[in-house]
């Protein structure tokens, strides 16, 4: 089963899910992919290129963001358990794990397939099937759609490459190695998470801290514990023993789960100056847990607030009918 994703580096900008399921991003946003729109709480987020995308608790997809491809024009038919944003497009899983993707560059998932996992990269996009086996399409170039025999209970997909985890946790990786990204992972690392971003790939070991591999711009990774973490084109973000740790090319951030964030280092694109909401001068629920319940037939209950359900999707019952 894919993990939800709090926290998802794009390119230049990062997007986080804060308690209460409000995304928040910072960095470019030369195409609004930056500017989440006001909507439902989300319960996972993904970045990619120049957009973002996340599902909000009925399982819709919602995109913001650069368009040039139809990226963000998620389908309002279908609704998904999982999703993984690429260069200009996106890909999901169904309840049923059936891929399905939007946006352009030729993605196209296979026919007949079905998923427990999905990672959209470059150009290219692979999924887990039951057995653990691992599907890639897209652009060929590199090999990027030739993974190893095995089965893998976890993958990530980069700009030009893809990792995945043995059963040990020992990674594996194909297409490009122009950065040492596909030949630069440790042999003997056992992880039990992976991520892959531009040209490079970080794993967590069992104790949460991360080894990284192939070129992420020089930055010192960091020693914290990680609980979970992302890879953008240059740089990666991580959850680390409750607070949200992200460490760029020349700039880091740091987000407690009260909703603060600090960051440091170079500003060009803004990605070192989050929100207001979370940088401390304004906490919204404060006080509260910032949890959302459900209402039945009303909607969510977010802060003591009910929020409407979406419209129905016609045609398509929602998963907890």
């Amino acid at each position: 089963m894919q993990m939800e994703t709090v926290i998802s580096a794009g390119d230049r900008h990062t997007c986080a899910l804060p308690p209460g399921g409000t995304p928040v991003c910072w960095g470019s946003d030369s195409l609004g992919q930056a500017m989440p729109i006001d909507f439902l709480p989300l319960r996972t987020i993904s970045s990619g290129n120049n957009h973002s995308c996340g599902l909000t608790q009925e399982g819709a997809a919602i995109c913001w963001g650069g368009d040039a491809f139809g990226q963000i024009n998620a389908p309002t038919d279908q609704t998904f358990l999982a999703l993984s944003s690429g260069d200009e497009f996106t890909c999901a899983l169904t309840f049923d794990g059936t891929p399905v993707c939007w946006g352009g560059q030729g993605v196209t998932p296979p026919d007949g397939e079905k998923f427990t996992q999905i990672s959209s990269g470059g150009r290219h996009a692979c999924g887990l099937r039951l057995d653990g086996s691992a599907v890639c399409w897209g652009d060929d170039a590199d090999g990027k759609l030739n993974p190893p025999a095995g089965a893998y209970f976890s993958i990530a997909s980069g700009g030009d490459h893809t990792c995945a985890l043995t059963a040990q946790g020992t990674p594996v990786c194909w297409g490009s190695d122009s950065s040492g990204q596909r030949t630069g992972a440790p042999v003997d690392a056992m992880f039990l998470s992976i991520s892959s971003g531009g040209s490079h790939s970080c794993g967590l070991r069992g104790d949460g801290t991360a080894d990284c591999w192939g070129d992420w711009g020089g930055a010192e990774v960091p020693t914290d514990a990680f609980f979970q973490i992302s890879c953008g084109r240059n740089y990666s973000c991580g959850t680390v023993n409750g607070v949200q740790e992200c460490a760029g090319e020349v700039h880091t951030c740091g987000a407690t789960f009260d909703g603060t964030v600090v960051c440091w280092g170079d500003d060009s694109a803004g990605q070192s100056t989050p929100p207001a909401s979370l940088s401390g001068s304004e906490q919204p629920g404060a006080g509260t847990d910032g949890e959302a319940t459900s209402e039945d037939g009303e909607g969510l209950v977010v802060d003591g607030e009910v929020i409407p359900l979406p419209p129905p999707i016609p045609g398509v019952p929602p998963p907890n009918s």
